[in-house]
């Protein structure tokens, strides 16, 4: 199977500005959710006899934010927050029909009948929600309910012969051979992977009328990918389709098809090329446009998109796809938080921010006053850096990949004993108070052999060829050699990632550390 990088860390220590956006939106969204929108869960419980308001997405609420629950858990570690993702994952539980089924809609009205509605979306994100959270806890209960949800999915469309693309919204409701793919991988299960494949290579290139542009499309993003077709020129470029997309990392991953990792490549840098807006997000608008002037991009397309760029970081092991996610976290998805609870639909490049709760406040419903799609996925957001900032290529070899510290002790990540005995990996804390003072900083860690990688530096690429002083502007894929005293003192030569700037092809940006055991 290919040599890809994975997330296995256990653990996180998050401080300075990063830790307190997060404890924050922790203490007022995460920990009362369940108080202050008593009827989340009330179409999931009754399905046939709830009169709530649903719009056509309704089902993607609980899952969009127990993804973000089982990612801030892992980061702080507050049994409030694991309160949280417990009483939820038990609420979905009792939710679920006998045969599987785990929406919001009544079995008259469920998946394409009629086809007007984000069904399979919205179970794709509770599926994942359910997973992140037996990821991150090991609780079975999450991941039994996510198989069966997964099986009522195969038995209705694959067994059923009826086509993912009958219920319309395409980009939306093939989010699904994601979902089969992660299961494929975690249960080895056959039929998870004929599934992920099937909407892969058949449903892809079917047609369904698109709302949108009222015409009938088919989406064909493998094929025209290959070809090298950027993302924003296919058929269908809506933000909801990173998701399905996201499943061609999985399948390379699972089938070592070099196809899948070809045309995930082609679409990363398609959308780097032509939909990424300076503030690090994805789109304009709702989708992608080849404009990376826009005016401003919903909070979810970036979510999306840090999604898809986790999955091919871990394929390419190329160290600038993590400065793009790091330029995504720190400008998109912290500039997308509004106070400490909510988060804005649109960020625009003008700087003009309004809460979600605000512009979308037709998605929300009685029981559920605070719920819309942005502020579901806006945690999730905020905590991703949890899928990234660690990532293992093989035992005896640890890849930092996030290591951005604005305030002292601003970010330090930790190993757990047994994951440490496993890798024989020492325990690591990186303090600094670099960007309030001087330029010029320093940290100590152990081991005293880094390497110091510069944004662009390609896998492999790790002789340290010069010196710069601070600032200076080097071009993407330069190297640099930094100060070094006494052994494991190493200092940052250039200014903060987060508030870089690009200069054609010239980049300012952080520095980040790799080690290589031998």
């Amino acid at each position: 199977m290919p040599n890809i990088l994975r997330n296995e860390a256990l653990s996180f220590e998050v401080g300075g500005h990063v830790g307190e956006r997060l404890s924050a939106n922790e203490k007022t969204w995460l920990v009362p959710l369940l108080e202050n929108n008593p009827d989340l869960f009330g179409a999931f419980l009754r399905p046939d006899s709830n009169t709530l308001f649903k719009c056509m997405w309704h089902g993607e609420f609980p899952g969009k934010i127990l993804a973000g629950v089982a990612q801030t858990y892992l980061a702080t570690r507050n049994p409030a927050t694991l309160t949280v993702g417990r009483r939820m994952t038990e609420l979905l539980a009792r939710s679920q029909r006998s045969d599987g089924y785990l929406g919001p809609w009544s079995d008259r009205e469920r998946f394409d009948n009629p086809p007007e509605k984000w069904d399979t979306w919205g179970h794709y994100h509770c599926l994942y929600g359910l997973y992140q959270w037996y990821r991150v806890t090991g609780d079975r209960q999450a991941l039994e309910v996510v198989c069966r949800a997964a099986d009522c999915l195969y038995d209705y469309f694959i067994l059923g012969k009826r086509t993912f693309a009958s219920q319309n919204w395409g980009e939306c409701n093939f989010a699904a051979s994601h979902m089969f793919a992660l299961l494929y991988e975690q249960t080895r299960d056959p039929r998870y992977l004929q599934a992920a494949e099937y909407i892969v290579r058949t449903e892809w290139t079917l047609p369904y009328h698109d709302f949108y542009t009222n015409s009938t499309l088919s989406c064909n993003w493998l094929e025209s990918s290959l070809a090298g077709t950027p993302f924003c020129y296919s058929a269908q470029k809506r933000w909801e389709s990173l998701y399905t997309l996201t499943t061609l990392a999985v399948l390379y991953r699972v089938t070592g098809n070099r196809d899948y990792a070809d045309a995930m490549e082609s679409l990363w840098w398609g959308i780097v090329s032509h939909d990424r807006h300076n503030t690090g997000s994805f789109g304009t608008g709702e989708g992608a446009t080849g404009d990376i002037y826009g005016a401003g991009s919903e909070t979810c397309n970036t979510v999306a998109w840090m999604t898809f760029s986790t999955e091919y970081l871990k394929l390419s092991k190329n160290s600038y796809v993590a400065d793009e996610l790091e330029l995504s976290y720190f400008n998109a998805t912290l500039g997308s938080q509004l106070g400490d609870k909510e988060f804005v639909y649109m960020n625009s490049s003008d700087g003009q921010r309004v809460s979600s709760q605000i512009e979308l406040a037709p998605h929300s419903y009685e029981g559920g006053r605070e719920m819309n799609c942005c502020q579901a996925s806006g945690n999730r957001g905020l905590s991703q850096f949890t899928q990234w900032g660690r990532a293992e290529r093989r035992p005896g070899y640890l890849s930092e990949l996030l290591r951005t510290v604005e305030r002292p002790d601003a970010y330090a990540e930790r190993a757990s004993d047994r994951n440490r005995a496993a890798n024989r990996l020492p325990e690591k804390r990186f303090r600094t108070d670099y960007a309030r003072s001087r330029p010029r900083r320093t940290f100590r860690t152990e081991p005293a052999n880094p390497r110091v990688v510069v944004p662009g530096l390609g896998e492999g690429e790790r002789r340290t060829v010069q010196r710069r002083n601070s600032g200076t502007l080097l071009p993407v894929g330069a190297k640099v050699e930094v100060g070094r005293r006494r052994g494991t003192r190493f200092g940052y030569a250039r200014p903060l990632l987060g508030r870089g700037r690009k200069h054609g092809r010239s980049y300012v940006g952080l520095l980040r550390s790799r080690y290589c055991f031998p």
